[in-house]
């Protein structure tokens, strides 16, 4: 292979790496806004349930079924 050649496909092998390099950079900032949009909307779905008392009624649910697996107790 000449010198020239060899040159060349080390060029490219900087290029491919640079290009990789870069990929991973946009990828982990991807990441990074994928949680933030997730995290944003779990606190927006929090907050619903929390203002429309539907928490409220889901802990009492669940105090309900676990009672009724602890203890027996029917259900509502």
């Amino acid at each position: 292979m000449g010198e020239e050649k060899l040159q060349h496909l080390q060029v490219l092998q900087q290029e491919v790496q640079s290009i990789g390099q870069e990929f991973w950079a946009w990828r982990e900032e991807a990441d990074k806004k994928e949680l933030e949009f997730f995290q944003r909307l779990e606190d927006i779905s929090s907050q619903i349930q929390r203002e429309s008392g539907a928490e409220d009624e889901y802990h009492y649910l669940q105090y309900r079924v676990d009672r009724h697996r602890d203890f027996g107790e029917p259900l509502p």
